[in-house]
Protein backbone atom coordinates (compact mmCIF):
# COMPACT_ATOMS: atom_id res chain seq x y z
CA UNK A 1 0.00 0.00 0.00
CA UNK A 2 2.85 2.36 0.85
CA UNK A 3 4.83 1.35 -2.72
CA UNK A 4 1.50 2.40 -4.11
CA UNK A 5 0.67 5.40 -2.40
CA UNK A 6 4.11 6.37 -3.07
CA UNK A 7 4.11 5.69 -6.81
CA UNK A 8 0.54 7.62 -7.14
CA UNK A 9 2.60 10.90 -5.34
CA UNK A 10 5.85 10.91 -7.91
CA UNK A 11 3.64 10.51 -10.87
CA UNK A 12 1.48 13.51 -9.93
CA UNK A 13 4.78 15.64 -8.69
CA UNK A 14 6.08 14.65 -12.63
CA UNK A 15 2.83 15.63 -14.05
CA UNK A 16 2.81 19.20 -12.27
CA UNK A 17 6.55 19.12 -12.83
CA UNK A 18 6.29 18.95 -16.81
CA UNK A 19 3.61 21.26 -16.92
CA UNK A 20 5.15 24.03 -15.21
CA UNK A 21 8.22 23.45 -17.83
CA UNK A 22 5.36 23.26 -20.71
CA UNK A 23 3.75 26.65 -19.28
CA UNK A 24 7.41 28.89 -18.32
CA UNK A 25 8.34 31.65 -19.99
CA UNK A 26 4.82 31.97 -21.89
CA UNK A 27 2.59 35.44 -21.05
CA UNK A 28 0.12 37.66 -21.83
CA UNK A 29 -0.12 41.00 -23.35
CA UNK A 30 -2.40 43.94 -23.32
CA UNK A 31 -1.60 47.40 -25.29
CA UNK A 32 -2.67 50.37 -26.45
CA UNK A 33 -0.74 51.88 -30.10
CA UNK A 34 -0.49 55.47 -31.29
CA UNK A 35 -0.80 54.85 -34.94
CA UNK A 36 0.17 57.20 -38.11
CA UNK A 37 -1.52 56.23 -40.92
CA UNK A 38 0.34 57.66 -44.36
CA UNK A 39 -1.08 58.26 -47.52
CA UNK A 40 -0.08 59.61 -50.50
CA UNK A 41 -3.56 59.44 -52.28
CA UNK A 42 -3.45 63.69 -53.11
CA UNK A 43 -7.24 64.15 -52.50
CA UNK A 44 -6.57 63.35 -48.93
CA UNK A 45 -3.92 65.31 -48.06
CA UNK A 46 -4.91 67.78 -49.00
CA UNK A 47 -8.43 67.29 -47.53
CA UNK A 48 -6.82 66.52 -44.01
CA UNK A 49 -6.99 69.47 -41.35
CA UNK A 50 -6.03 67.58 -38.14
CA UNK A 51 -4.34 64.75 -36.95
CA UNK A 52 -3.66 60.94 -38.32
CA UNK A 53 -2.77 59.73 -35.17
CA UNK A 54 -5.34 57.82 -33.30
CA UNK A 55 -5.20 55.26 -30.01
CA UNK A 56 -5.64 51.66 -31.35
CA UNK A 57 -5.52 48.84 -29.07
CA UNK A 58 -3.81 44.90 -28.70
CA UNK A 59 -3.50 42.12 -26.83
CA UNK A 60 -1.90 39.12 -27.74
CA UNK A 61 0.47 35.67 -26.33
CA UNK A 62 3.87 34.84 -26.23
CA UNK A 63 6.62 32.44 -25.65
CA UNK A 64 10.07 33.53 -24.60
CA UNK A 65 12.98 31.69 -25.13
CA UNK A 66 15.97 31.37 -23.22
CA UNK A 67 18.82 31.91 -25.91
CA UNK A 68 22.24 32.56 -24.45
CA UNK A 69 22.73 34.09 -20.73
CA UNK A 70 20.93 37.43 -20.58
CA UNK A 71 19.76 37.28 -23.87
CA UNK A 72 15.93 35.97 -24.48
CA UNK A 73 14.17 34.83 -28.31
CA UNK A 74 10.04 36.02 -28.09
CA UNK A 75 7.96 34.42 -30.51
CA UNK A 76 4.30 36.64 -30.15
CA UNK A 77 0.89 36.33 -31.84
CA UNK A 78 -1.86 38.80 -31.23
CA UNK A 79 -4.63 41.06 -32.53
CA UNK A 80 -3.95 44.40 -33.70
CA UNK A 81 -6.60 47.28 -33.93
CA UNK A 82 -4.40 50.47 -35.79
CA UNK A 83 -6.41 53.68 -36.03
CA UNK A 84 -6.12 56.89 -38.25
CA UNK A 85 -7.88 59.74 -37.13
CA UNK A 86 -8.52 63.74 -38.39
CA UNK A 87 -10.67 66.08 -40.07
CA UNK A 88 -12.08 66.06 -43.39
CA UNK A 89 -14.43 69.05 -45.32
CA UNK A 90 -17.51 68.01 -46.31
CA UNK A 91 -19.89 69.32 -49.33
CA UNK A 92 -20.93 72.06 -47.06
CA UNK A 93 -17.26 72.93 -46.74
CA UNK A 94 -17.41 71.71 -42.91
CA UNK A 95 -14.70 70.22 -40.81
CA UNK A 96 -15.78 66.88 -39.58
CA UNK A 97 -14.30 64.58 -37.84
CA UNK A 98 -13.44 60.71 -39.04
CA UNK A 99 -11.46 57.99 -38.28
CA UNK A 100 -10.30 54.43 -40.62
CA UNK A 101 -9.59 51.21 -38.49
CA UNK A 102 -7.50 49.19 -39.37
CA UNK A 103 -7.80 45.68 -38.14
CA UNK A 104 -4.93 42.62 -38.20
CA UNK A 105 -3.39 39.85 -36.90
CA UNK A 106 0.34 40.62 -35.72
CA UNK A 107 3.29 38.44 -35.53
CA UNK A 108 6.09 39.27 -34.04
CA UNK A 109 9.83 37.93 -33.59
CA UNK A 110 12.10 40.06 -31.47
CA UNK A 111 15.14 39.51 -29.28
CA UNK A 112 15.50 40.51 -25.65
CA UNK A 113 18.34 41.57 -23.65
CA UNK A 114 18.19 42.06 -19.64
CA UNK A 115 21.48 43.15 -18.36
CA UNK A 116 20.83 42.38 -14.65
CA UNK A 117 19.65 39.80 -12.36
CA UNK A 118 17.91 42.02 -9.82
CA UNK A 119 14.14 42.10 -8.53
CA UNK A 120 13.45 44.96 -10.98
CA UNK A 121 15.20 43.93 -14.53
CA UNK A 122 15.29 46.92 -17.43
CA UNK A 123 15.35 45.45 -20.96
CA UNK A 124 15.92 46.40 -24.43
CA UNK A 125 13.87 45.08 -27.46
CA UNK A 126 14.57 44.48 -30.80
CA UNK A 127 13.32 42.69 -33.84
CA UNK A 128 10.66 42.54 -36.80
CA UNK A 129 6.78 41.84 -37.25
CA UNK A 130 4.56 40.63 -39.81
CA UNK A 131 0.92 42.24 -39.46
CA UNK A 132 -1.65 40.38 -41.53
CA UNK A 133 -4.34 42.68 -43.01
CA UNK A 134 -8.05 41.56 -41.92
CA UNK A 135 -10.36 44.58 -42.58
CA UNK A 136 -10.88 48.07 -42.19
CA UNK A 137 -13.71 50.02 -41.04
CA UNK A 138 -14.51 54.05 -41.82
CA UNK A 139 -16.68 56.80 -39.39
CA UNK A 140 -16.98 59.63 -41.69
CA UNK A 141 -20.21 60.52 -43.17
CA UNK A 142 -21.50 58.56 -46.51
CA UNK A 143 -20.65 61.98 -49.15
CA UNK A 144 -17.16 61.37 -48.03
CA UNK A 145 -16.82 57.67 -48.80
CA UNK A 146 -14.38 57.21 -51.08
CA UNK A 147 -11.73 54.96 -50.86
CA UNK A 148 -9.27 57.02 -49.15
CA UNK A 149 -6.41 54.47 -48.61
CA UNK A 150 -5.03 52.00 -51.08
CA UNK A 151 -5.22 48.38 -49.65
CA UNK A 152 -3.39 45.43 -52.19
CA UNK A 153 -1.67 43.65 -49.91
CA UNK A 154 -2.37 41.21 -47.39
CA UNK A 155 0.55 42.14 -44.87
CA UNK A 156 2.56 44.82 -43.69
CA UNK A 157 6.54 44.01 -42.79
CA UNK A 158 7.72 46.33 -39.36
CA UNK A 159 10.66 46.74 -37.60
CA UNK A 160 10.58 46.81 -33.66
CA UNK A 161 12.65 48.58 -31.49
CA UNK A 162 12.33 49.56 -27.33
CA UNK A 163 12.62 48.79 -24.09
CA UNK A 164 10.72 47.91 -20.72
CA UNK A 165 11.16 47.16 -17.25
CA UNK A 166 10.31 43.69 -15.46
CA UNK A 167 9.25 43.19 -12.11
CA UNK A 168 10.02 39.47 -11.07
CA UNK A 169 7.54 38.74 -8.15
CA UNK A 170 8.13 34.70 -7.87
CA UNK A 171 6.48 32.59 -9.36
CA UNK A 172 5.66 35.04 -12.16
CA UNK A 173 6.76 38.30 -13.41
CA UNK A 174 4.69 41.76 -14.51
CA UNK A 175 6.36 44.22 -16.91
CA UNK A 176 5.63 47.46 -18.61
CA UNK A 177 7.32 48.18 -22.20
CA UNK A 178 7.00 50.63 -25.20
CA UNK A 179 8.60 50.07 -28.62
CA UNK A 180 8.19 52.11 -32.21
CA UNK A 181 7.03 50.07 -35.08
CA UNK A 182 8.14 51.68 -38.44
CA UNK A 183 6.69 50.20 -41.64
CA UNK A 184 9.70 48.51 -43.84
CA UNK A 185 6.85 47.74 -46.42
CA UNK A 186 4.23 49.31 -47.63
CA UNK A 187 -0.02 48.02 -46.88
CA UNK A 188 -0.83 49.27 -50.24
CA UNK A 189 1.37 50.44 -53.54
CA UNK A 190 0.54 50.80 -56.90
CA UNK A 191 3.64 49.93 -58.60
CA UNK A 192 4.63 51.11 -62.22
CA UNK A 193 1.80 53.63 -62.33
CA UNK A 194 2.62 57.32 -63.64
CA UNK A 195 1.82 58.70 -59.76
CA UNK A 196 2.78 56.31 -57.47
CA UNK A 197 0.45 55.94 -54.40
CA UNK A 198 0.97 54.25 -50.77
CA UNK A 199 -0.25 53.29 -47.96
CA UNK A 200 1.43 52.93 -44.84
CA UNK A 201 1.53 52.78 -40.73
CA UNK A 202 3.95 53.75 -38.12
CA UNK A 203 2.91 52.90 -34.37
CA UNK A 204 4.20 53.66 -30.90
CA UNK A 205 3.04 51.26 -28.70
CA UNK A 206 2.51 50.66 -25.03
CA UNK A 207 1.99 47.51 -23.39
CA UNK A 208 1.78 45.46 -20.05
CA UNK A 209 1.23 42.03 -19.39
CA UNK A 210 2.59 38.79 -17.13
CA UNK A 211 5.05 35.95 -17.66
CA UNK A 212 4.53 32.61 -16.74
Amino acid sequence: MKKLIFSVVLIVMSVVSLNAQVYKGMGIKLGINESNVNSSIVYLNDLNNGQKYNTGFSAGIFREFDIYKDFKLIGYIGYTDKRRGGNLINAENKSVYETYDFKFISLELTGKWIPTKNAIQPYVLGGFGLDFFLSAGKSYPPELDKNYFLINRNKQLNAIVGGGVQFNLSPVSLFVEGVYVPHLTSLGINEGQEVENHTDINSFIIRTGIIF
